[in-house]
C-alpha cells in the first residue's frame, strides 16, 4: 500500500458503478469521520496504459476530491491484461453501490459478468399473479423483453394474443359502414391469387379497381383490412410505461382493445372517440368482458374539444392515431382522417398538446404510429411529425420501439408491383415513447411496479429401466389434439 497524490490518478472510463446523491454524501461523511477509512480499502490501480487508472474506488476518489484531500492510500497491481482489469473492476464492486446497467451491458460480456458474481436481472414485464379470466388461461405475468424491436410473428407473441382474443375481444365491432383500408390488395391474403385465376379465365388483365368493383365481394371484406390493435402491445406498454393502477388517457380510442386490456390489468382507461356507434360497441364488449374490473370510460366527440373539458390529470397517454387518410373512419368533417395532410397535422398537433397538458409530471406518453404515403407515393414523415409534436408539447423523446408485424400479402406484392415501383413492403409499426419531467426521477416513480421475476422453473424427469424400450410402453402423442383439449387447470 502506498499513499499517492490525487493528481496522479485517473478515473476509469465508462465506470459501470453509480451512486446516488444521498449515498455519496454518506460516503463523504464516513471518510471525514474516520480518517483511517482508506487504510482498510485502498484504491486499486493499474498502470497497463502508462497511467495510474483506478480499477476499484472511483467513488472514493470523487469523495476525497470533494473533501479536499491531497493524498489517498492506493494499491498498484502491475502486469494486468485488459480482461483481468475488467474482472477486478467488477469483483471489487459486486457488493457495493449500484450498477449503471447501460454501461455494464455495453462494455462487458454477459457470461463474464455472471462468472464474476454479478446478478444480471432478466427483463420481465410483470403484474400481479392473479388470473385475468376465470378459466385461468391468461395470467397477469407476461414475459416480454423491453427491447427496441418486438416481433409479433413469434410463437410466444401469437399465443399471448390468442389468449387475449379468447376473452371475446372483437375490435372490428362498431366499424360497420365503411372502415376499410384504402388498398384492399394489402389486406386480403389471397387477393392476387384469386385475381390471377380470374384473369386466366377471362383471358385478359384486370386493374385492381375493376377487380374490386365488378368481381370482388366487398361486403365480405367489409372489415378485412381494418386496423385491429394488438392487445399484446397494449399489455406491454401499460405494464412498462404506466405506474401501478395509473389512469390512461387515449385521445384516439377507436376499437375496444386498448380499453379492455387496460381494464383487465387493473388500470383506469379514459378513451375519447368521435364515433358514437363505435363507443356503443366498445361499451357492450366491456360490459361482457370486464365485469368485476374497472370498466373503460369513454367520451364521445371531437378530441380537440373533449380532451380539455376535464382538468383531471392522468398517468399515461397511450394511443394509436389515424394514419392520415390511410383509413376512412367516418364521413364526419371533424374526423381528421377526412382532412388533407396539412389540416390533419394541425388538428393532430393540437390534440397532442391538449393531452400532454393533462399528463402528470414524471410520466410517459406512448404512441403507435407508422409512416404513410401521399397520393404520389412519397412518405409524409408522419413518424417525424409525431416526434416534433410531442417535443413541441413539452415532452422528451425517450424510446423508439419497432413492432415487426406479419407480412400478409406483402411478399406477393413485393414480387410483382414493387418490382416496378421499387417500394419496400412495410411490415412494422413504431411505438414512440416520450417523457414529461425529470429523467432522474424515473427510477423513483416506477420502481415499485417493476419487479424482476424468475422466468424459468426446472422440471426434472427420470426413467427407470431401459430407455430403448420406452416406445413399447408409451403411445404416440397427438400434439394437435392435446393442444386443443388443453385446460390451464390440468
Amino acid at each position: 500500500m502506498k499513499y499517492r497524490n490525487l493528481s496522479e490518478l485517473h478515473k476509469l472510463e465508462d465506470n459501470p458503478r453509480t451512486i446516488d446523491k444521498e449515498s455519496f454524501a454518506s460516503l463523504c461523511q464516513s471518510i471525514q469521520d474516520n480518517p483511517d477509512y482508506f487504510e482498510a480499502r485502498p484504491l486499486i490501480l493499474s498502470n497497463r496504459t502508462g497511467k495510474l487508472v483506478i480499477l476499484g474506488g472511483n467513488q472514493r476518489y470523487e469523495a476525497a476530491k470533494k473533501l479536499g484531500l491531497e493524498k489517498v492510500p492506493t494499491h498498484l497491481i502491475e502486469g494486468l491484461t485488459e480482461e483481468r482489469e475488467e474482472e477486478i473492476t467488477i469483483r471489487d464492486n459486486v457488493n457495493n453501490g449500484d450498477w449503471d446497467w447501460d454501461k455494464l451491458a455495453n462494455r462487458y460480456d454477459y457470461e463474464k459478468l455472471d462468472e464474476w458474481g454479478v446478478a444480471v436481472p432478466t427483463a420481465v414485464a410483470s403484474a400481479d399473479s392473479d388470473e385475468i379470466n376465470p378459466q385461468g388461461k391468461l395470467a397477469r405475468t407476461f414475459i416480454a423483453p423491453p427491447f427496441s424491436v418486438l416481433d409479433a410473428r413469434q410463437g410466444y407473441w401469437r399465443d399471448r394474443k390468442k389468449q387475449w382474443l379468447t376473452l371475446g375481444i372483437k375490435s372490428e365491432l362498431g366499424r360497420k359502414g365503411g372502415l376499410v383500408f384504402a388498398n384492399l390488395s394489402g389486406c386480403i391474403p389471397d387477393y392476387y391469387m384469386k385475381k390471377t385465376e380470374l384473369e386466366k379465365k377471362l383471358g385478359r388483365k384486370l386493374s385492381n379497381e375493376e377487380y374490386e368493383r365488378d368481381y370482388l365481394d366487398t361486403e365480405k371484406y367489409q372489415n378485412v383490412g381494418t386496423s385491429i390493435f394488438d392487445p399484446v402491445l397494449a399489455e406491454i406498454a401499460y405494464t412498462w410505461f404506466n405506474v401501478d393502477g395509473g389512469t390512461i388517457l387515449d385521445p384516439f380510442a377507436g376499437g375496444s382493445v386498448r380499453g379492455i386490456v387496460a381494464s383487465r390489468l387493473g388500470y383506469r382507461y379514459l378513451g375519447h372517440e368521435l364515433r358514437e356507434d363505435q363507443v356503443e360497441a366498445n361499451i357492450a364488449q366491456a360490459t361482457e368482458i370486464c365485469a368485476g374490473y374497472p370498466e373503460p370510460e369513454y367520451v364521445i366527440g371531437d378530441s380537440s374539444k373533449t380532451v380539455p373539458q376535464s382538468d383531471e390529470q392522468v398517468d399515461l397517454i397511450f394511443t394509436c392515431p389515424p394514419y392520415a387518410d390511410l383509413e376512412k373512419y367516418s364521413d364526419d368533417p371533424a374526423d381528421i382522417s377526412n382532412m388533407d395532410y396539412d389540416d390533419f397535422l394541425r388538428v393532430y398537433r393540437d390534440i397532442i398538446q391538449k393531452s400532454v397538458n393533462r399528463l402528470k409530471e414524471n410520466r410517459f406518453a406512448a404512441i403507435v404510429v407508422g409512416d404513410v404515403r401521399d397520393s404520389n407515393g412519397i412518405y409524409h414523415d408522419f413518424v417525424g411529425d409525431t416526434v416534433d409534436a410531442f417535443k413541441d408539447a413539452g415532452m422528451q423523446y425517450y424510446n423508439e420501439i419497432i413492432l415487426v408485424t406479419t407480412a400478409g400479402s406483402l411478399p406477393i406484392r413485393a414480387g410483382s408491383t414493387f418490382q416496378k415501383t421499387r417500394k419496400t413492403g412495410k411490415a412494422h409499426q413504431n411505438l414512440l415513447t416520450f417523457y414529461k419531467g425529470d429523467i432522474e426521477r424515473i427510477a423513483e416513480t416506477f420502481a415499485a411496479t417493476r419487479e424482476v421475476e424468475d422466468q424459468y422453473v426446472k422440471l426434472l424427469s427420470f426413467y427407470k429401466g431401459d430407455p430403448k424400450r420406452v416406445q413399447q410402453y408409451f403411445e404416440p402423442i397427438d400434439v394437435d389434439q392435446n393442444v386443443d383439449n388443453f385446460d390451464a387447470e390440468d
